[in-house]
């Protein structure tokens, strides 16, 4: 009946001469005003023909959470860019998930979400890859996602391909704003290896993001590593954030290309503006215009940010989001008699050297660690040790030392549980170490120590936790 109904209506539309038959060729789309029928024809391209009704797309799924909308290819990025930014039916808030066998040669060309009708729902990308060549100069934001707003998720994908626009575009999102509901908006799990090209001068664009306004995100296990190229202003991961961005880094890494004019391998901000920005671990290595610009996006002269060196002896490959890179290794052996030595003050980058070192599953078990016995300070420390998925299961020594760790502020409680200087234990001993700082957190389970242990035989020996919660 479908058909048949798509053949009258063509066939009409030809007849009355409303549409030339030279357009049929490229493609047409004919929407029924009432939001009762959508009409997609797509000819040619590296999809082939896909001929559907929204109505058979909404069937493959209910966008429940245990029922996602299901994504084949390309086209049903169009399905989805209709369905949530052409005409604000109600379909932001839903969920979405690519299909097991999505087809990542087909290549999206449109951009989900506008200002008005912004995507706040939640995005699976099965891990899976989608291939992307969109071209938009005459509006902000190009990228796949233009506008997320509120509690939206996007997480588990690959992007590939090429973004070109003006003020603001990005490889995955453009816009992150508050519409209503206090965030954050979350994205997970992903690396951009899309070649981001910015017209004009005077633009900010970033890899990942590319503008922040005065909303909350997080970005966790997640990698750029395509080309920002742009005459204007450039940002690794976020080009810009607006005064009142709230942004929280948990193991990011850039690892690209630039060749803008002013540049931050994290991000940037008006250099008069405020923003709260909480940084549990960010990585970078880079090529090209590396002038790191006094205005980044966490302050001037940016010093969490740091730069891995590509040693030929004594590295190991951790992969965030599926983009591996080397790092140094610490020094020692791992051993109970020549454990891992944590020179913080010299080398304050190996305090997160030792977390990649456990989450990235490498076979770091049941190894030796311990702080710099010869120094007396305070060890400053910005990230967490273990993950749920890969606990910390050593032996730790420190040496009657004490680790200084802040988290959140008052202003603004970081929404993740399990904070503390051990995030998770497995079968692990800690001993001889003192700790200190804040954790404002609006989650639970944060602790001065350790905030979960699981399995058996865990050790908490002669520590003292000065930490204030």
């Amino acid at each position: 009946m479908k058909r048949k109904l798509l053949a009258w209506l063509l066939a009409a539309v030809m007849m009355f001469g409303l549409l030339p038959v030279s357009a049929l060729a490229e493609g047409v789309r004919a929407i029924d005003l009432s939001g009762i029928i959508g009409l997609f024809v797509r000819s040619g391209g590296a999809e082939g023909t896909d001929t559907r009704n929204v109505d058979d797309w909404t069937q493959d799924g209910d966008g429940s959470e245990n029922n996602p909308f299901i994504l084949y290819s390309a086209v049903d990025f169009e399905f989805m860019h209709y369905m949530v930014s052409e005409n604000g039916i109600p379909h932001g808030d839903k969920w979405y998930k690519l299909a097991d066998n999505y087809d990542s040669n087909s290549v999206v060309t449109v951009s989900v979400g506008t200002s008005d009708f912004p995507f706040y729902g939640h995005f699976d990308g099965n891990g899976k890859t989608v291939r992307v060549n969109i071209s938009d100069t005459s509006n902000q934001g190009t990228a796949l996602f233009r506008y997320i707003a509120d509690t939206a998720e996007i997480k588990d994908l690959t992007v590939v391909g090429t973004v070109t626009g003006g003020l603001h575009c990005s490889g995955l999102v453009g816009f992150v704003k508050m519409n209503g509901t206090v965030g954050p908006c979350r994205i997970e799990n992903c690396t951009v290896n899309v070649d981001v090209n910015g017209s004009g001068s005077n633009q900010h664009i970033g890899g990942v993001v590319g503008h922040v306004l005065s909303s909350q995100l997080l970005i966790k296990d997640t990698a750029y590593t395509g080309t920002i190229s742009t005459n204007g202003y450039a940002g690794g991961i976020v080009g810009w954030c607006d005064g009142g961005a709230k942004i929280i880094y948990d193991r990011v890494l850039f690892k690209g290309y630039n060749d803008a004019n002013v540049f931050h391998p994290l991000g940037l901000r008006c250099n008069n503006v405020s923003i709260s920005f909480h940084d549990l671990g960010s990585f970078y290595t880079v090529a090209g215009n590396n002038n790191i610009q006094s205005y980044a996006i966490c302050g001037s002269n940016d010093k969490s940010v740091l730069v891995y060196r590509n040693t030929a002896s004594n590295r190991f490959k951790p992969s965030v989001a599926g983009a591996s890179f080397y790092m140094d290794k610490l020094s020692g052996s791992g051993s109970e008699s020549s454990p891992y030595v944590l020179d913080l003050y010299y080398a304050p980058e190996d305090w997160l050297i030792f977390n990649e070192m456990v989450v990235s599953g490498m076979g770091y078990d049941d190894d030796y660690y311990c702080l710099n016995p010869n120094y007396s300070g305070e060890n400053v420390i910005t990230s967490m040790i273990g993950s749920p998925e890969h606990p910390f299961k050593g032996h730790f020594d420190g040496y009657g030392k004490t680790l200084k760790l802040d988290l959140g502020s008052s202003d603004y409680p970081l929404p993740m549980e399990d904070l503390a200087p051990f995030s998770v234990i497995e079968g692990a001993s800690i001993k001889n170490l003192k700790t200190t700082g804040t954790i404002y957190t609006s989650a639970k389970y944060a602790a001065g120590v350790a905030a979960v242990t699981t399995g058996s035989n865990n050790e908490i020996i002669n520590c003292v936790s000065g930490m204030t919660i």
